[in-house]
């Protein structure tokens, strides 16, 4: 009997833990380079047990600040400090003019969700209020990375995936994926001082299969902003001593 079949599976084998053991380090999207929006960018943080978020800051006061309000007011998403294009399928894919009015169709998407999230949430403490006010927390977000998906390089991570060993993560796959970053800063009403900064990046996740959202433009970044809204309104909600849920980077489900 031929020893080719066994060769072709020990190298199958031994080519699935490589990769995996290479990709295990870049398998999160890394975090963006924080921006002028945040007070306090230098001071960012990672390895926050309470925050969901990659990047963080908190003063000295944010949880008893947080737990004396029972308002919160969302205020318009900014993009003032949304940086050019920097992956190479989405540049060639997008215009300019169009990747600004994706970008504020999501500013409203995005203001939307975490309005939401907070007036539907049956488990919230929270008031949403539609003005500024001083017994109320104010949200104010800032969208600094946005790189839509190239349907050629959905395509092209499809290919990948299926001819070499599904869900790994590679370099080479990091860079046809789209991307959307994040800032986000709680104030108080009373003070307008700056109590909660985060910063978070997300990009295409890894599908076992084939995931519906390579192939959408922007649903990598709806299902991002989705996460987010949630994220947002349970990590105000809850004590510090809880671990609020962490965004997978992974699918299974193939419309996820």
């Amino acid at each position: 009997m031929s020893s080719y079949p066994r060769l072709f599976r020990e190298a199958a084998m031994l080519s699935f833990a490589l990769a995996t053991l290479s990709s295990c380090s870049s398998l999160k999207a890394p975090p963006a380079k924080p921006s002028a929006f945040l007070p306090h960018a230098a001071e960012l943080r990672k390895g926050d047990h309470h925050s969901p978020f990659q990047l963080n800051w908190h003063s000295p006061d944010a949880d008893a600040v947080i737990q004396s309000r029972q308002k919160v007011y969302v205020a318009p998403l900014s993009l003032a400090y949304l940086r050019p294009m920097s992956r190479g399928f989405s540049a060639r894919a997008f215009s300019e003019s169009e990747r600004q009015q994706a970008a504020r169709n999501l500013a409203n998407y995005a203001n939307s969700k975490v309005a939401d999230a907070f007036a539907n949430a049956g488990a919230s403490r929270f008031k949403l209020v539609s003005r500024p006010d001083r017994n109320a927390l104010t949200i104010e977000l800032a969208l600094v990375e946005f790189n839509p998906n190239s349907t050629t390089g959905g395509v092209l991570r499809t290919a990948i995936n299926a001819a070499a060993v599904p869900g790994v993560d590679s370099v080479l796959l990091k860079r046809l994926k789209g991307n959307i970053s994040v800032e986000g800063k709680v104030s108080d009403g009373a003070t307008k001082r700056s109590i909660f900064e985060f910063s978070d990046n997300q990009e295409n996740k890894s599908a076992l299969i084939i995931s519906v959202n390579d192939f959408k433009s922007y649903g990598q970044a709806r299902q991002a902003i989705d996460e987010w809204a949630r994220q947002i309104e349970e990590t105000l909600r809850t004590p510090r001593s809880t671990r609020v849920s962490r965004a997978s980077s992974f699918v299974i489900l193939p419309w996820h």
